[in-house]
């Protein structure tokens, strides 16, 4: 809305509010043509009519939120339109005191198999062997050979 357009906005309502002053006005002074005496009030009407409820005071300060932020096609995310301060210090938390990179035994690993020996021990995989076999056992019995038994184990 340009300059010219919002302040005849504001002259019209002005005019509207003075012409609904000027009613009132014309029907307290009929009123009081019966009473002895006429009372006068010395404060702004117009200030009355400034005073905003606490929804229209939201509705602005929301309106003025989004006019300093995009909102992300997910409806959720906002993106500021303009920058965040830059000048100021960074927090004691987001400071990284260690050197990124492995830790510990994993340092020394030169190999994919050295690592892979890190996560699964020889314990680990003899365990793995044993329940196996235990299971080859359980479902041999179903068929003729032992070695459909074992292809059909590694297919599963």
């Amino acid at each position: 809305m340009s300059w010219e357009q919002e302040q005849a906005r504001l002259v019209a309502l002005l005019e509207e509010i003075i012409s609904d002053n000027e009613d009132n006005v014309a029907v307290e002074s009929d009123a009081s043509l019966d009473e002895d005496f006429i009372q006068e009030s010395d404060h702004d009407s117009l200030s009355e009519q400034n005073i905003l409820s606490e929804s229209e005071v939201e509705e602005a300060e929301t309106e003025d939120r989004q006019r300093d932020d995009y909102i992300g096609k997910d409806k959720v995310t906002k993106w500021h339109k303009v920058k965040g301060r830059t000048a100021i210090r960074t927090r004691a938390h987001n400071i990284i005191t260690e050197a990124p990179g492995p830790k510990g035994n994993a340092k020394t690993c030169k190999s994919p198999l050295e690592c892979f020996q890190l996560f699964i021990t020889d314990d680990m995989i003899a365990e793995i062997t044993s329940c196996t076999n235990i299971y080859i056992e359980k479902i041999s019995h179903k068929y003729s050979r032992q070695k459909i038994a074992t292809k059909l184990m590694k297919l599963k």
